[in-house]
């Protein structure tokens, strides 16, 4: 005999799908991206989804970011990412 199912999980409704907008929630969306580069702001306008960050970094001007093996594994194209801690008042 099978045990008893609890009330409370026989009156609850049965869940409805959420719809996308819901889903995502209520958030602000933009076709700008924005960023620091070295300490500098860039707000790119519609970026180029097949864009990479290498690519960008290299139409700068800047040679530092090297591209190696192209899949991520030898480390050659490694660049730091950081968010500003405002509390602590620093990048982390």
């Amino acid at each position: 005999m099978a045990p008893p199912v609890p009330l409370s999980l026989v009156d609850q409704p049965e869940p409805q799908p959420l719809k996308l907008h819901q889903a995502l929630g209520h958030h602000n969306y933009s076709n700008v991206f924005t960023f620091y580069l070295n300490g500098v702001k860039q707000s790119l306008l519609n970026p180029n989804p097949q864009g990479t960050l290498l690519d960008y970094i290299r139409s700068t001007g800047l040679t530092g970011t090297k591209l190696g093996c192209s899949e991520g594994g030898c480390g050659a194209c490694t660049v730091v990412v950081a968010s500003w801690d405002p509390v602590e008042n620093k990048e982390v």
